[in-house]
């Protein structure tokens, strides 16, 4: 560096420019540091075994080619697993319907919620005896439905129906297609007000 400013006060470059070269030079020295240790840091942390893998790889002399390898397998066991999970799951939803979305969204609810927790919920709402519609099965796994407890049902006018009745009139009415179920349900109803003093 000493010998380009002798050079540049030797042709007679203003002092002003001399300082700014002299600048220019340090940080480019700098910068070529920086560089260095970057990548002697980097080529450190490629051999580094990371302490997220199993006990028997780390410390060993593994080729990171056999770890890599572990680390496949490993995922490929999860997603094997999962795939099982899953197809349980759809086999017991009752109402099966978007089943792609229903994948994605089992994978994300498995993250945060145990398989047993899904099913036992699974259990529950595949057992309600109210006439709502039943959810999308994605639907139901991103609202983590799991997790409701439904009450008995209530009548327009606020009292809780019975369930032996409800799953009683269900069980006669599943003979029958949607428009003569919807024409018992009206008559049931039409009785019931009449039989009120």
């Amino acid at each position: 560096m000493d010998d380009i400013l002798d050079v540049l006060v030797a042709h007679g470059v203003p002092g002003a420019t001399i300082v700014r070269v002299a600048q220019l030079i340090a940080d480019a020295k700098l910068t070529q540091d920086r560089r260095t240790k970057n990548a002697e840091r980097m080529k450190a942390v490629r051999t580094h075994v990371p302490t997220s893998m199993h006990t028997e790889t780390q410390g060993s002399s593994l080729p990171s080619s056999t770890i890599n390898n572990l680390k496949v397998q490993e995922e490929r066991s999860e997603i094997v697993a999962l795939a099982s999970e899953f197809a349980e799951f759809y086999a017991a939803y009752p109402h099966k319907v978007g089943k792609r979305a229903a994948a994605t969204a089992f994978e994300r609810a498995r993250r945060r919620i145990p398989m047993a927790e899904i099913m036992a919920g699974l259990a529950r709402y595949a057992a309600k005896t109210d006439d709502r519609p039943w959810c999308n099965p994605a639907t139901w796994l991103n609202q983590d439905r799991c997790h409701d407890q439904p009450g008995p049902t209530q009548e327009a006018n606020g009292k809780a129906k019975p369930k032996q009745q409800q799953a009683s009139v269900l069980d006669f009415a599943s003979g029958f297609d949607a428009r003569t179920r919807m024409q018992l349900a009206e008559r049931a109803e039409i009785e019931r007000q009449r039989k009120r003093p």
